[in-house]
């Protein structure tokens, strides 16, 4: 009797360690396809964290009872985002450890850390090519435009709801890129960030991207990007970015722009 006591008590002792699951494990691997298209950047993002692949590829997350978003870009193509639903798996015989009083630990220790719920794998993303002149249609109540060609920015989430980064590649002097904004000391890229009435556009910032021809410092030699006040043509806009080439060097510019809403 006492042995069975002592025995009771040791596995009380191990869920109580800090482990996080008694039988079943907090992660798991999901794999992202978006053929026929492939090398594509997705961002898989739920209430534990967020990861980056290139499609077709698999990265291992955190199991939880949110929802997992996963969205999908790349040049030439419509940003897409689905959801995977975080389903429960329920509770199996084994899964279960009673204690001294007979309450069963394991299924309690499980649901709690996320370790019940799993995610359907693989997912398929499908990616259409982009209009030439219309752009791609935003998931997010923020959009960027970019005009010479008219064209929209990609828009991908950066952490919790209200935030999310816009990507627009700029071609100086050069047309390498297709969709990319053409930019020459005689012409500037302009791109405006726009809302729907009832968001509001609290903050917008620019990045360069090492993807970039040049790096951040020679980029200042031959580029410059300057937040501009918002002209007459485009109404309702909260911010807007010109980005100049300042001499005939040739090259592109990737730019990210974080941006937050409410």
């Amino acid at each position: 009797m006492k042995s069975s006591a002592a025995a009771a008590l040791a596995v009380l002792g191990a869920a109580g360690s800090g482990c996080a699951t008694i039988i079943e494990g907090t992660t798991q691997s999901v794999s992202v396809n978006t053929d026929p298209v492939q090398r594509a950047q997705c961002t898989l993002n739920n209430s534990q964290g967020t990861w980056y692949i290139t499609s077709p590829g698999s990265v291992v997350v955190h199991k939880t009872k949110t929802d997992l978003t996963v969205t999908c870009s790349k040049e030439g193509y419509v940003t897409k985002r689905i959801v995977a639903t975080s389903h429960f798996k329920g509770t199996t015989a084994g899964n279960v450890v009673f204690g001294v009083v007979g309450a069963p630990v394991g299924a309690g220790v499980d649901a709690a850390s996320g370790a019940n719920f799993y995610y359907e794998s693989p997912l398929i993303v499908p990616l259409t090519e982009r209009a030439a002149a219309g752009g791609q249609s935003s998931p997010f109540p923020i959009s960027m435009h970019c005009s010479r060609p008219s064209t929209n920015a990609d828009i991908l989430p950066d952490g919790p709801e209200g935030y999310v980064t816009a990507i627009m590649r700029f071609d100086v002097n050069s047309a390498d890129h297709a969709g990319a904004v053409q930019v020459t000391p005689a012409q500037d890229g302009f791109c405006t960030v726009d809302a729907p009435d009832g968001i509001v556009v609290r903050s917008a910032s620019v990045v360069i991207d090492g993807a970039s021809s040049w790096n951040a410092g020679e980029i200042a030699k031959h580029v410059d990007v300057v937040e501009s006040v918002p002209d007459s043509e485009h109404p309702g806009t909260h911010y807007a970015f010109t980005v100049k080439a300042k001499d005939a060097g040739k090259g592109s510019v990737l730019l990210k722009f974080p941006i937050s809403y409410r």
